[in-house]
């Protein structure tokens, strides 16, 4: 198994977090039981919400780019809740990569999925 990346980008700035953690609690009450997580779909106008920024941003198409392979923003951004008991996500090898899935459709991402499983 190859590490694509270890660490925090500097465009993942403290200010980002914070914001990303306030949009985070304004959409849990959205949010509907997806097998044993809780999601929510984060669709706004003109794609204005904090997550939407960040996943369409120059930086994190570049930065998974790098790292990943040719990616392209799919536009679809969510965020996942793990608060409750039974709340879970299976173990996998492939967690970080998973989380980039869910910011970008990268051509290259099954590849390294695969790879990362054997």
């Amino acid at each position: 198994m190859r590490l694509c990346y270890l660490g925090r980008p500097d465009f993942i700035t403290n200010e980002l977090v914070a914001a990303l953690r306030v949009e985070c609690v304004h959409w849990r009450p959205e949010a509907r039981l997806n097998g044993y997580q809780m999601i929510s779909g984060v669709d706004t106008p003109h794609s204005r919400s904090v997550a939407e920024q960040l996943a369409a941003s120059p930086a994190m198409i570049e930065w998974v780019s790098r790292h990943a392979g040719r990616c392209e923003p799919s536009f679809v951004t969510n965020y996942l809740y793990y608060d409750s008991e039974g709340h879970y996500c299976e173990p996998t090898l492939t967690t970080p990569l998973h989380l980039l899935r869910r910011c970008c459709a990268c051509d290259m991402m099954d590849r390294f999925i695969r790879r990362a499983r054997l």
